[in-house]
Order: C-alpha cells, then sequence, then structure tokens
C-alpha cells in the first residue's frame, strides 16, 4: 500500500495569489556524502543526502518541507556538467547550497532565503552536482570550496 503524502500549503513570496500546493516527496534515495579537505583527505565528514536524480525529483527538490535534520541534506545530480540555476520559489527552509563539478570539487556555496523565487542562484561556471543544506551548514562544518565530495551509496 502507498502511504499518502503529505502536503503543506505555503505561500507565494511577494504575491496575493493563491499558496500553491505542495507535497514533500517521498521514497528517494537514500546515500552517504563525504566531504573531503585536501588531496590527502585530511578531513572527513559525513552526510546522509537524498539523491535527487530525475528531472521531475530535482524540479522539486525540498519544496514543502517544514523541516530537514542538520546532518542531512539533499544531492542534484544532473549526469553531466550544467549551468542551470536555483531558486527558492514554494521552500520554506533557509538554505545553503554547494556547487560541484564533475570530478566532486565544490567550486561555489550560496546562502538562500526562503520563498525568494527571484534570486537565482548558480556559480560562475558549469558545474554537474549541486547539495543543498540547511543554512549555516557549510559554515559551521568548515566546509569551503575546493573541498571534495565522495557519494557512497
Amino acid at each position: 500500500m502507498v502511504k499518502p503524502l503529505q502536503a503543506t500549503v505555503v505561500p507565494v513570496a511577494g504575491s496575493t495569489a493563491t499558496p500553491v500546493l505542495v507535497a514533500p516527496q517521498e521514497g528517494l534515495k537514500l546515500a552517504t556524502l563525504r566531504f573531503l579537505r585536501g588531496s590527502q583527505g585530511e578531513r572527513s565528514l559525513t552526510m546522509t543526502v537524498e539523491l535527487a536524480l530525475s528531472g521531475q525529483e530535482q524540479q522539486i527538490g525540498l519544496m514543502g518541507r517544514t523541516a530537514m535534520a542538520d546532518d542531512h541534506g539533499m544531492l542534484f545530480d544532473f549526469g553531466q556538467p550544467t549551468s542551470d540555476t536555483f531558486w527558492m520559489e514554494n521552500t520554506a527552509l533557509p538554505l545553503a547550497i554547494a556547487f560541484i563539478d564533475q570530478n566532486g570539487t565544490i567550486i561555489d556555496i550560496q546562502e538562500m532565503a526562503p520563498f525568494d523565487d527571484q534570486t537565482q542562484h548558480g556559480p560562475k561556471s558549469d558545474y554537474r552536482y549541486a547539495l543543498e543544506a540547511n543554512t549555516g551548514y557549510f559554515a559551521r562544518h568548515c566546509v569551503q570550496v575546493a573541498d571534495m565530495i565522495v557519494v557512497e551509496p
């Protein structure tokens, strides 16, 4: 039997339009993501990530969520380098996003405000992966540009 999704009604920022009904995604594959610093991987930190692999999973992302554990995130794998941008339409959680190249190296980190559907977030160069985490996660854990990620199934 399929468990019904719990839906959350969220207002559209800066609009008097009717709120949009967004259901959080369920059933996404989980993986462990490991952050490494330096060529020798001197520091190691892990995070549980939901994998957004299909276009539909990526389009919905973390919309409709009202909370996320600090050591959790969502990893978007576009399969090849892209220049697509992210925005926070219908997303209540304040998030941070790390853009990662095809070699697993973090090339940019940005903070994103809830319900901000006006600001486009993207790095200056193409990336393959994007990792969304709670706002401030990367700073609290000293994750920075040039660190690397490894995804473990």
